[in-house]
């Protein structure tokens, strides 16, 4: 029987902090993501920026590795989209600019897997009714119709719905990053969790990266500790993989491949 990993995150991540000064139109490369630099100051608070939005992102969008088997190991691309300098102990010393998003008026929440995603934060509390980002840090390409942001953040920012923390207690998020799918004749924003870390009786890890084609591979891992006759004081495993790409309708299309 398996028990609580829940200081996974003291082994010790330490991530070099990504500089992004204010250049004209010069570009700025972070592993294979590409865009325009934009200003920001040394500090900034959960409070979203009112400076200009920043140019689109270039895909394929992830770390250098692309979607190979080792991408679910570069935690150190996507911590650095959230903000500078993290490590566990004192979290992150500056936090990327935030920009707002477009008016919502619906979110739709996608489940990709209900054992490796939470369709509930707790009990008959659906995510739809609490995950609603208003914020995104990243622009990427339109596709099929749609405008398409990329919000991540540390929960500590909580940068959600008010009040996610209070009813959503016993689910332990740490850092969570969506895209947001946002229709703008009907102001719907459908939102696809690419990005996260979690406590559930055990650590879970979620990593995306996004081809040329929009073709999304997302990929999970799993933390326990070890059984008493395990080896290992910590056991990982890598859970399924899937590829996601959208129709025209706005649906998702999910396959789901190795284990």
């Amino acid at each position: 029987m398996m028990k609580p990993l829940r200081c996974l995150l003291a082994l010790g991540i330490v991530v070099a902090g990504c500089t992004n000064n204010q250049e004209k139109d010069q570009p700025v490369a972070t592993g294979s993501l590409n865009a325009r630099s934009i200003a920001r100051t040394n500090t900034i608070d959960s409070a979203v920026t009112q400076q200009s939005e920043p140019a689109i992102v270039d895909l394929p969008f992830g770390p250098k590795s692309g979607a190979n088997k080792n991408f679910c190991n570069e935690t150190m691309f996507y911590l650095n989209i959230i903000g500078e300098n993290y490590t566990a102990a004192n979290g992150f010393k500056n936090l990327k600019p935030a920009y707002p998003l477009p008016p919502i008026d619906r979110y739709i929440y996608t489940v990709i897997d209900t054992v490796y995603d939470p369709g509930e934060c707790a009990q008959d509390i659906s995510m739809d009714s609490v995950f609603r980002v208003t914020s995104y840090k990243l622009r990427l390409p339109d596709h099929e119709g749609f405008e398409v942001y990329y919000m991540a953040d540390d929960m500590a920012n909580n940068n959600l719905t008010p009040g996610f923390t209070g009813r959503c207690a016993n689910f332990e998020l740490k850092f969570y990053g969506a895209l947001i799918f946002y229709q703008k004749a009907t102001k719907t924003a459908r939102l696809l969790p690419v990005y996260h870390n979690y406590y559930n009786e055990s650590q879970h890890e979620r990593y995306f990266a996004i081809d040329k084609n929009y073709r999304i591979t997302i990929c999970n891992k799993i933390f326990s500790e070890g059984d008493y006759d395990s080896k290992n004081a910590v056991e990982m495993w890598d859970g399924p993989r899937y590829e996601v790409t959208m129709k025209k309708s706005g649906a998702f299309e999910i396959k789901r491949f190795g284990e």
